[in-house]
């Protein structure tokens, strides 16, 4: 049976979850999101995945699915789909986001058959640091632990069910989602400092094509913003701060991860301000080195919608 694994992510963890299923399947093909929508929106057609098995892996965003995500699952189509699974990840609770992506489903004539989370080192420096690498290293172990227990059941075809948190727990959630995702510029507090060498990650690791290398190389920011941090966690001199909250925090994206693996748009700027500001981060291969094919900028609506 062909399985298609649709993923989004920011700074690593889910396409990482996303490989490690698609490596224990027979015929896995692994998608980016974002890919997808784009084309769809352009074309003003369905989203149709053409295999049998379909999986999504995202992460948890204020306990609920990013908005590129709910934007994908309204365009996705339901022909041709036997099985559908989900993994989201999280740094702790997955709130309702697994009752959310079924309803969601559901609407689209989509069965979820089986849904469970994957707790993961957090990005989420807004409101504190990474985790130390001794910490992290214990996650990463007990979410191999965790999905070689998932993985028999995604293989077999089997209906394990949506996992659920407490009642109180996915009520909260649905007031905590519906505030994060009314915000109107989720990148408002977002800027860079003297550190800036104006390299322009940020700006192909943007999911949405939210920023734009302005003047004197600077990353602007305008407001379509999805709030996964990658600019921030993906910068190569750290310069990239929330408010004044960052500077000092470590920072995380997941170490089996690259930022060209990441990025969804090729280099912006003239090729003369590329050759002179890329450098290689942490060791790791130039982002533009490499095909990176060139998106157009991706607008996406916004649910309002609370959590059920």
């Amino acid at each position: 049976m062909k399985t298609k694994i649709f993923y989004f992510s920011g700074t690593g963890n889910s396409l990482w979850v996303a490989r490690k299923i698609a490596a224990a399947l027979e015929e896995a093909e692994i998608v980016p999101m974002v890919r997808e929508l784009e084309a769809a929106k352009a074309d003003n057609t369905e989203i149709v995945a053409k295999a049998e098995k379909v999986g999504l892996v995202f992460p948890v965003y204020a306990w609920g699915a990013p908005g590129i995500v709910v934007s994908f699952l309204k365009k996705l189509s339901g022909e041709g789909i036997d099985y559908c699974f989900a993994a989201v990840t999280c740094g702790g609770s997955q709130g309702g986001t697994l009752l959310q992506t079924q309803r969601l489903l559901k609407e689209q004539g989509i069965e979820l058959q089986t849904g469970f989370a994957v707790k993961l080192p957090s990005n989420y420096i807004i409101t504190n640091g990474a985790k130390s690498m001794e910490a992290q290293q214990k996650m990463f172990a007990k979410a191999e632990q965790r999905l070689d227990k998932m993985l028999p059941l995604i293989r077999d075809n089997q209906k394990h069910g949506v996992e659920k948190e407490f009642f109180l727990i996915n009520a909260l959630g649905g007031v905590v989602y519906s505030l994060f995702m009314r915000s109107p510029d989720k990148a408002r507090y977002l800027w860079s400092d003297v550190k800036c060498n104006g390299c322009g990650i940020c700006a192909r690791v943007c999911p949405t094509g939210n920023i734009t290398i302005g003047e004197k190389n600077k990353p602007v920011w305008e407001r379509n913003c999805e709030q996964c941090l990658a600019c921030l966690q993906w910068c190569p001199t750290k310069s990239i701060q929330y408010k004044h909250s960052t500077q000092y925090r470590r920072r995380y994206h997941h170490p089996e991860v690259t930022a060209e693996e990441i990025a969804h748009r090729g280099d912006i700027r003239g090729s003369e301000v590329a050759q002179s500001t890329d450098q290689k981060p942490d060791g790791q291969k130039s982002a533009q080195e490499g095909s990176l094919k060139r998106f157009r900028t991706l607008k996406i609506k916004r649910p309002i919608k609370p959590i059920k």
